[in-house]
């Protein structure tokens, strides 16, 4: 069965795989933006606590989603290897980036 699965959602080539990336992408984008967004509002006062856990919690969710799909797409080729090996660290970063933000209260700084 687990094989089955795998060649269900391997994407079949290059623009396929440059498809998903994409998505990935798009994905890790919003959820950066949306942590960074919150962050900002919440430095500044102008969120309540429990409106910043909500938007943080759910910009980890996307980020979830995104991370679990570029995780189960292996690349067709080397050029998707390589798109993948410029995307990897990128979400890496946003997912560490995010936890980190997500885990201050609001009266912490971005520096503490």
């Amino acid at each position: 069965m687990a094989g089955f699965a795998y060649t269900v959602t391997r994407p079949d080539d290059f623009a396929d795989y440059s498809r998903t990336i994409g998505q990935v992408a798009g994905s890790t984008h919003d959820a950066a933006r949306t942590g960074w967004l919150t962050g900002r509002q919440q430095l500044d006062g102008r969120v309540t606590a429990a409106f910043a856990t909500t938007a943080y919690d759910d910009a980890e969710k996307t980020l979830a989603g995104a991370q679990q799909q570029f995780a189960t797409a292996p690349p067709p080729d080397e050029r998707a290897v390589s798109l993948r090996d410029q995307l990897g660290p990128l979400v890496s970063l946003a997912v560490k980036d995010l936890g980190d933000a997500g885990s201050r209260t609001p009266s912490e700084s971005p520096t503490s």
